[in-house]
């Protein structure tokens, strides 16, 4: 993205942050963009701390399910990639505490994440194990990185960082190996649920805020991997969780109903895992990419062979 290039018709604010629908860069975005310095000292002392000072015992609580949907994953690399069991690598960019490489770490895989926060990345050293580069990644060199990757994996990061297209092709031209995988985990944002909450009940654009400076859907999405030279190959989403105020349950309005709408998504998925009817959760997840619902999108994605 280009500060002096981006053109656009439509923009949208909530409070003092702008988002512009942007021509040039094909995708959602703010505008004017934060300031580089203070986006990574942000996250690098602040985010956790002061935006999500609950997160690490939320992920300690929620263990099973994080564990289980890391699992849906690799059951989807295993089917598009041909490695040997001793040979494959997996980068993942914003790894917080380290939670998914650690089911990959636990099946034989190299792992290598990347945390700008100084609180995750020690923990996800030290707790689980793992190797962590203590930086954002566009700071960090494919030498420091040991070589490039079998699979490149970033959840819910995307829309974080201020470059976003440079990101994608770095991936394409550099951190993945021939016929690698790009598995992206993003919201789901301005999609017709939201809208449909805000024009029915005067509600804010809530998922507009300052520390997301990216907004794709599932359409402005495939257009940028493809235009790097990636297929998608599979697609899921996550749960609708905008089904609630719709209901009833505003959250929006009253941030206390957020937790109690949240374990309901909880259990609903942990009972289906549990039970012989996990495949309904999966078909169910699917059904709904089809049509980019969800709350949040999960694109697989793999890197073209030039041959």
């Amino acid at each position: 993205m280009k500060k002096n290039n981006c053109k656009w018709d439509k923009s949208w604010s909530n409070g003092a942050t702008k988002v512009i629908d942007c021509a040039e860069c094909g995708f959602k975005h703010q505008y004017p963009y934060p300031d580089q310095n203070e986006t990574n000292e942000f996250y690098e002392k602040e985010y956790y701390e002061t935006i999500k000072p609950q997160y690490l015992e939320g992920v300690k609580k929620e263990q099973l399910n994080r564990v289980m949907w890391a699992n849906d994953k690799l059951k989807v690399f295993d089917q598009l990639i041909k490695y040997s069991d001793d040979d494959r690598r997996i980068l993942d960019v914003g790894c917080s505490f380290g939670t998914f490489l650690s089911v990959f770490k636990d099946t034989g895989w190299d792992c290598v994440g990347v945390e700008p926060s100084i609180y995750a990345a020690k923990y996800a050293r030290e707790v689980n194990g793992l190797t962590v580069h203590e930086n954002l990644l566009e700071n960090i060199s494919i030498e420091e990185l040991g070589g490039s990757f079998d699979v490149v994996h970033i959840k819910e990061t995307l829309d974080h960082l201020l470059n976003p297209i440079e990101f994608i092709e770095r991936c394409s031209t550099e951190l993945l190996n021939t016929n690698g995988i790009l598995c992206i985990e993003t919201g789901n944002q301005f999609s017709e649920m939201q809208m449909a909450i805000v024009e029915s009940s005067e509600t804010p654009m809530w998922w507009i805020v300052p520390d997301h400076i990216a907004y794709f859907d599932k359409e402005s999405l495939t257009a940028l991997v493809n235009k790097y030279g990636f297929e998608v190959k599979y697609e899921m989403s996550t749960f609708p969780m905008e089904l609630f105020p719709l209901m009833g349950d505003d959250f929006v309005s009253q941030p206390e109903l957020g937790k109690d709408c949240h374990k309901k998504r909880l259990s609903f998925e942990d009972k289906l895992n549990r039970s012989s009817m996990n495949h309904v959760r999966i078909h169910f997840y699917e059904a709904l990419a089809k049509d980019g619902y969800g709350r949040g999108i999960i694109q697989i994605s793999q890197k073209a062979d030039k041959k």
